[in-house]
């Protein structure tokens, strides 16, 4: 079970994100280890799912307030992930349609190598293939509400 941040990192959750690729590599190396032994593997890469890990999220969120120092330098950032979230648990397909995905790919005479749930996630897979990686990042950017951010200069190095 990974999730379409297998595919597609998001600005904000790393974490999340690089686990979700770490288990998009290890079904890789499985489905190529297992093959002669006739074992299938599958991952399952869905989008937005109405499961409790939005109010994980949010709760999360709600850690960095106003005066919260990360916000001195992130605060578009914090914020352009509490709207996005939002967005997308609103948006949330039921668990019940990852289980059928699921199912049907347990089920299958062929174990499929990836299977998308979710038009969220077909789309962003799709996207993410497709478009040159500048303007990918400018979509997924806008998504979280932080495409026109300007870019900071580096900070000076100080020397006593």
């Amino acid at each position: 079970m990974s999730s379409i941040g297998g595919r597609v990192a998001q600005p904000m959750l790393a974490p999340y994100t690089c686990s979700k690729w770490a288990t998009t590599a290890l079904r890789d190396s499985l489905r190529l280890e297992l093959r002669r032994q006739g074992i299938g593997v599958s991952i399952i890469e869905p989008g937005a799912i109405a499961t409790a890990i939005w109010g994980k999220g949010e709760a999360s969120l709600a850690e960095f307030g106003p005066n919260h120092p990360a916000r001195k330098l992130y605060a578009a950032e914090i914020d352009g992930l509490n709207k996005a979230a939002t967005q997308a648990a609103a948006a949330a397909i039921p668990p019940e349609r990852a289980a059928d995905a699921i199912l049907r790919a347990l089920i299958a005479k062929r174990a499929p190598a990836r299977v998308l749930v979710g038009q969220d996630a077909k789309i962003a897979a799709l996207l993410k293939r497709w478009l040159p990686s500048t303007w990918f990042d400018f979509l997924l950017l806008r998504q979280f509400d932080i495409a026109n951010l300007p870019v900071l200069e580096p900070a000076k190095a100080t020397t006593s």
